[in-house]
């Protein structure tokens, strides 16, 4: 569902006051109805709004940032994109803000939206995304001008309440439920004469703050003896595998959320070639090799037993994440078939770099997911690699085999 949305509100300041405060995104977030801001990240914005489209209530988990903004003209462009934490949709928004001053002690801001909504939650909101608006952003104005008043930052607002008699949504069923690892089964008796060995209990899980060493510990012991790279993991393991995965389908993951080590050496070119082009190095594939071999290395099937013992934890760290009301081995699978789905790029990929980061010539390949970038940079052999582990480890995890078919071979690596 695409549905394009004008409003408008007045704040009571001259412009010259209004517009670095509607534009200081951290500071008026509160100010709109159902908002949370939860991280700033440069000029990434990432938090959860809530709001009620007719039946149904909906908290969208995402992230946004400021594609223009011209001080000088008073006028703003953000891009925003997220997800029904409950799984039942995706929203991305184009939004404009234009302001222009009514009287030297007032400014009217025009706000245009360009929304997109798909999944189970369009169904709800199509025909009513207009009226929700308008009462949004009547809502924020209203709490914006207060805070103005007061002298001071918005108080969080909270959501309009729901209708009486309404009763929230049940949570839906797991898509790919996950069951502990059930204990092995008990040895036969022996005779009366000889005592039978008393088997020790599997101790219960640390809570999740106390749980890198046990984890840790048990993720080592995948590994069969220690190769070129010896994997080195980071701080809060769990959450930042978490976090980590929700990220690789998006445009960008931050380094400090990865829960390994950064490969060792520099980003590999081959020169530059063809006026502003340049070729991405086969050495650059290298860098990848020590971590790819240790991983394939890896018993899959204890590796699932262990992601089985552990799910609990990761299922905690999940909805502290932000999504309380969803299953984290659903967003896993999600995220492995989109790795999956990865096209296999021919050598030699061609880069432009435009400013200080190189990017792919190709705008299909920039557009790409980080993830999907990352299989890129490690080559077609890497890449293959992967892609097994992956298969594996989803079937593992799900007991089923149908995955997405193979992505066609393309010849530009542009």
């Amino acid at each position: 569902m695409a549905e394009q949305l004008i409003n408008e509100f007045t704040v009571n300041r001259p412009i010259e006051e209004a517009w670095p405060l509607i534009t200081d995104l951290e500071r008026i977030a509160p100010c709109l109805p159902g908002a949370e801001l939860q991280e700033v990240e440069g000029e990434t914005y990432r938090g959860v709004v809530k709001v009620k489209l007719g039946a149904i209530s909906t908290q969208f988990k995402g992230e946004a940032h400021f594609v223009e903004k011209d001080d000088e003209n008073h006028r703003a462009s953000i891009k925003g994109a997220g997800r029904d934490t409950g799984g039942r949709g995706n929203a991305s928004a184009d939004i404009s803000a234009q302001a222009e001053s009514l009287s030297p002690t007032s400014t009217r801001v025009v706000v245009s939206t360009e929304l997109h909504i798909t999944g189970k939650v369009a169904q709800f909101g199509r025909g009513i995304m207009g009226d929700v608006s308008s009462k949004l952003m009547a809502q924020f104005a209203d709490n914006l001008n207060q805070m103005i008043d007061d002298g001071m930052d918005a108080a969080p607002a909270e959501p309009a309440p729901a209708a009486q008699g309404e009763q929230p949504e049940p949570p839906p069923e797991p898509r790919y439920p996950i069951e502990e690892t059930p204990p092995e089964p008990a040895a036969p008796a022996e005779p009366e004469t000889e005592q039978a060995p008393v088997q020790p209990a599997r101790p219960s899980l640390p809570p999740l703050a106390e749980s890198d060493e046990p984890f840790t510990d048990a993720v080592d012991e995948l590994v069969p003896e220690p190769g070129d790279q010896e994997l080195e993991f980071r701080d809060r393991l769990i959450r930042k595998i978490v976090t980590t995965v929700d990220g690789l389908e998006r445009e960008t993951l931050a380094e400090r959320v990865r829960p390994l080590e950064p490969v060792p050496g520099s980003f590999r070119v081959s020169g530059k070639v063809d006026g502003d082009l340049y070729i991405l190095s086969p050495a650059n594939y290298e860098r990848y090799d020590g971590l790819v071999n240790a991983v394939a290395e890896v018993d899959l099937s204890r590796a699932a037993d262990v992601y089985r013992r552990y799910y609990p934890l990761f299922q905690q760290a999940w909805a502290e994440l932000g999504y309380p009301d969803s299953y984290f081995n659903d967003r896993l699978v999600v995220v492995i078939d989109h790795l999956l789905a990865t096209p296999d790029v021919a050598d030699p990929v061609r880069l432009v770099r435009p400013h200080v980061l190189y990017q792919f010539e190709n705008p299909v390949l920039e557009g790409l997911s980080s993830g999907q970038k990352l299989l890129i940079r490690m080559g077609p052999d890497n890449r293959a690699t992967v892609k097994t582990l992956l298969r594996q480890f989803r079937a593992q995890i799900t007991g089923m085999t149908d995955t997405a078919e193979e992505p066609p071979r393309t010849d530009t690596g542009g």
